[in-house]
């Protein structure tokens, strides 16, 4: 029952070759000719729209037409099954499907309705199961038969009862990244016919409710509880207490540099900035919509797909403010002119920059629906702005100090949205991992020889705590290099050690391989981690094309960059603290199901090591045993020699707290005061995993015969 279900959407288009794309070069992306603006997304695409939604509401698995029992529906949400949609050009259909494994059940092709007979043609070749639909054909009844035929074709490998009923359309945009997870999900549990409210506060409380009764019922069903229905009550309201889950949330916007030059060029059309969407998404068409609105379309399609994979909650929030793009190019500015001169972010200056950033921000946490992010267990977010980097209301750390939190691009929106609905990679590192360090700064350079000395250690540590894992590390001077090495190695994960930079005439950010430059587009294919041990690689205040984004087309899963120019040791202490965690992981001695687990570990942890950054004096005292001899501060910090306690959302305050007691002890209490005045640069917070690092998976999956 786990042969994956594969729908193709395509689309009429002038430009059937599948020639290399240019992220940098291509004309309309440039001039905003041919896309939607200001988030780019081709209009051969939009008449497309409704059959995408429209697929949203078909089995993503074989698991969603066959009864099951309800202890297994936490597994189910655990595994992440995705909706896999091809979304091509008519004249690619057949290259590209032929392209997926055979294993892979080809269910459904929908297209233009003047190309009917080419659709029915490559249907017969192609071996899809359904007849081909065109646009035109999709309606509520055709659904309800899609659903049906796909059960009926199942029949003969699933022994389980089969649910040949799906659900009704859902046509709200503004709640649809809630209503279909839950529609769904109530399904599963045979009450797919709740009423729910309809206004988008009232929906996300009712589909916590939802949430928390599944919970429960599956605990139930997991102890065999005979009288379940007297314990019920009680186990949803404790299920509802301890209930967190993933979240997906859309956050549009697009900073003001890319605003200007769309205005500049269209100057009769102002751009207009997204909000929160109120328009019906299917079966509307789009032949008189205005830009804004096809583009809050895609973006809640783009969360109502990741949050069914999920079987949870997406949101999607009002745009981020352009002063929020501009506060936030303001730091990324300040930390990379100092860099240029050689010197370190200024912590009192980055403080007022983050004050200025949170509030420029302030009106997206202002939104009724803010606060469930407060409740996830980990965050998507679709868009471009690194709201990790903010602090949300009632805390004093940055968000992404809360909770795990990535990124998925999403400018421009012709390439975000096939390669997000794209059939999703899975890593499974869980038996050992090889690792790559590609040394890309010459020998000469102080910072690589820093760099050398860091990686040198970690190395070594790689040998001496897991046999099952290894790091190899190499000198890689050019783009064939680079590319050499890892064909040579195959690796799992790959560190590329390099200079990055940031070109704001062409507001491009990339990676500096010996004396020659990469953007990333000509270094794959990738392993499935990719780690930029580089300054500057991600930044998002102007909207750059950056290398993060890119080398996702490479083939990575997941890429870690960051936004601002980091002190390269620093940098070396996070990274090996990173691995340290992962092989924890596999020898059992720690409990992450993937890399975004570890990494927010370790992002938070790290705390108290940017703390004690911003004095080279206080550097030294936490690292420094004391004369008479017992542990160091820090030994004592790591090992608990404290009564303060690291609560969520006061990291960084208990961590200074933290210290002050312990060098209390020491008699050092005054030294460590003046230190802190001196104030320190979060720079943990600065980081960003770009992609699925929650498909990298360190743990097996659960057996669901062990339920």
């Amino acid at each position: 029952m786990s042969e994956p279900i594969l729908y193709v959407v395509a689309f009429s288009s002038e430009d059937a070759s599948d020639a290399a794309y240019s992220p940098i070069t291509t004309d309309w992306e440039q001039s905003g000719e041919g896309g939607t603006r200001p988030q780019l997304l081709s209009r051969e695409i939009v008449p497309a729209l409704p059959a995408l939604w429209y697929c949203l509401h078909l089995p993503k698995s074989p698991h969603d037409i066959v009864d099951i029992r309800i202890k297994y529906l936490p597994w189910l949400q655990e595994a992440a099954f995705a909706h896999n949609i091809l979304l091509v050009p008519m004249g690619l259909v057949r290259r590209a499907v032929t392209g997926i494994p055979k294993e892979w059940s080809r269910t459904l092709l929908i297209g233009p309705d003047d190309e009917q007979a080419e659709l029915a043609r490559l249907g017969r070749d192609l071996g899809f199961s359904l007849s081909p639909a065109v646009f035109s054909e999709l309606s509520t009844i055709s659904l309800r038969t899609h659903w049906k035929t796909i059960a009926e074709n199942q029949s003969a490998s699933v022994s389980a009862g089969l649910r040949k009923t799906g659900i009704e359309p859902v046509t709200a945009l503004e709640t649809g990244g809630i209503e279909l997870p839950m529609r769904r999900l109530l399904r599963q549990v045979g009450n797919k016919n709740v009423e729910l409210p309809t206004d988008p506060e009232s929906m996300v409380l009712e589909a916590w409710r939802i949430q928390a009764f599944v919970a429960a019922l599956a605990q139930l069903d997991s102890e065999n509880v005979p009288m379940a229905e007297d314990r019920l009550p009680s186990e949803w309201e404790a299920a509802a207490q301890r209930l967190r889950r993933p979240l997906t949330i859309g956050l549009p916007g697009v900073s003001p540099k890319q605003r200007r030059l769309y205005q500049l060029k269209h100057e009769d059309t102002p751009v207009a900035a997204p909000v929160r969407p109120s328009i019906l998404v299917w079966p509307e068409r789009y032949q008189d919509a205005s830009d804004s609105d096809i583009e809050s379309s895609v973006i809640a399609l783009l969360v109502a797909h990741q949050a069914i994979a999920d079987d949870s909650l997406g949101i999607t929030m009002p745009a981020v403010p352009p002063k929020a793009f501009t506060a936030l190019a303001a730091l990324e500015q300040h930390c990379a002119d100092l860099a240029k001169r050689g010197q370190t972010a200024r912590p009192l200056a980055v403080r007022k920059l983050l004050k200025q950033l949170n509030k420029a921000i302030q009106p997206v946490w202002e939104d009724p629906l803010a606060n469930n992010l407060m409740r996830a267990s980990a965050l998507t977010i679709i868009g471009s702005f690194p709201i990790g980097l903010s602090t949300p209301p009632g805390s004093s750390d940055p968000l992404s100090c809360l909770m795990p939190v990535s990124y998925r691009p999403l400018v421009p929106l012709t390439r975000s949205v096939p390669n997000a609905l794209l059939p999703r990679r899975n890593a499974q590192l869980g038996q050992g991992f090889k690792v790559l360090v590609a040394e890309c700064i010459v020998a000469e350079d102080p910072v690589g020889q820093a760099s050398r000395r860091a990686w040198g250690a970690v190395s070594e540590m790689f040998s001496r705590d897991d046999p099952r894992s290894s790091m190899t590390y190499q000198m890689t001077l050019s783009v064939d290099d680079l590319r050499d090495a890892i064909a040579e190695h195959q690796p799992d994960v790959l560190v590329i050690s390099a200079h990055g930079f940031y070109n704001p005439a062409q507001n491009v950010a990339g990676i500096q391989v010996g004396k020659g430059f990469s953007f990333g587009v000509d270094l794959g294919p990738l392993p499935p981690l990719v780690i930029l041990s580089a300054c500057h690689v991600a930044p998002r205040g102007t909207g750059a094309v950056t290398i993060t984004d890119l080398l996702l087309r490479e083939g990575a899963i997941a890429v870690l960059g960051t936004l601002v120019p980091v002190n390269v040791v620093h940098n070396a202490v996070l990274m090996q603290r990173f691995f340290v965690y992962m092989i924890e992981v596999l020898a059992g001695r720690a409990d992450h199901k993937s890399v975004r687990e570890v990494w927010h570990r370790v992002q938070t942890s790290n705390a108290v090591h940017d703390v004690t950054s911003g004095h080279p004096m206080f550097e030294e005292w936490f690292m420094t045993r004391p004369p008479a001899g017992g542990p160091s501060p820090h030994e004592l910090f790591k090992l608990g020699g404290s009564t303060k306690r690291l609560r969520r959302g006061n990291v960084y305050g208990d961590t200074e707290a933290r210290l002050l007691e312990i060098a209390d002890g020491f008699g050092d209490k005054d030294r460590v005061t003046n230190w802190l005045k001196h104030d320190y640069v979060p720079e943990s917070a600065f980081y960003c995993f770009i992609g699925d690092p929650d498909r990298i998976h360190l743990q097996p999956p659960t057996d669901p015969s062990s339920i």
